[in-house]
């Protein structure tokens, strides 16, 4: 993840692109990162299929953290609206929750803008990790009806995990560019991102690649060298030698 952040640093300096275009094309593939167990599990309580006893009993279901947290799952109501902030680096339980959306950061204006109460009637709650756990907000049962627990799934995204509403990043990418087909690993609806450094390094090469055409040979180019089963450290070496040769 370090170098991933010195070479996206690197980019953005040489102009090769900047923090918008990687943002954008970070939450445009951001829910093909890593397992939406949360979403699951929200989708369970909202069916009533998740064990009996409540909030306490959602997070036992979703058991611990692989960083040894537990997790902590806090039920919106009429009353109560629950936040979760970002708290210190580390572990940010992506596993379950995704990946975090690239707005989502300390001391971030919008966050603060979105957790400003702006109904009297109910009261905001707001949560943050301890050394101890995790939280999960699960939003209110949706209106209207559902096919069934795959349709509810769906219902619940990133940041309404996170009991925040989405934030615009601006214009989407263009769809899936056709150059980048040739890039170890990213194949239409294939792709397999394990981690969030991974999103991360495709970000930075696909947003180098959009804003500056030129240099999408060499960033194949110098992706296909990396090791068949390392895709993402192809990316980061991609990106790297986009960098070197405009240096």
């Amino acid at each position: 993840m370090l170098m991933v952040d010195l070479v996206g640093r690197a980019a953005l300096r040489r102009g090769l692109t900047t923090i918008e275009a990687v943002d954008r094309w970070y939450d445009h593939h951001a829910d093909e990162v890593g397992p939406r167990t949360g979403a699951r599990a929200v989708a369970r309580a909202w069916s009533g299929a998740a064990r009996d006893g409540g909030a306490g009993a959602l997070g036992d279901d979703l058991g611990r953290c692989a960083c040894g947290r537990i997790w902590r799952a806090h039920h919106d109501t009429d009353t109560v609206r629950n936040v979760v902030l970002p708290g210190a680096p580390g572990c940010s339980g992506w596993p379950v929750l995704g990946v975090p959306p690239s707005w989502y950061r300390p001391r971030s204006e919008y966050l603060f803008e979105t957790v400003t109460p702006d109904d009297p009637a109910a009261r905001t709650a707001i949560w943050t990790d301890s050394p101890r756990s995790h939280h999960l907000v699960v939003p209110r049962v949706p209106a209207g009806e559902t096919r069934g627990p795959a349709d509810l799934e769906s219902q619940v995204g990133r940041a309404a995990l996170r009991g925040v509403p989405v934030a615009s990043t601006g214009p989407a990418p263009p769809g899936d560019p056709e150059w980048a087909r040739a890039l170890p690993g990213y194949v239409l609806d294939e792709r397999l991102l394990d981690h969030p450094w991974e999103l991360c390094a495709l970000a930075l090469v696909l947003a180098i690649g959009t804003d500056r055409p030129g240099l999408r040979p060499v960033l194949v180019g110098a992706a296909v060298t990396a090791p068949v089963d390392d895709v993402g450290a192809g990316w980061v070496r991609a990106a790297a030698e986009a960098v070197r040769l405009t240096a």
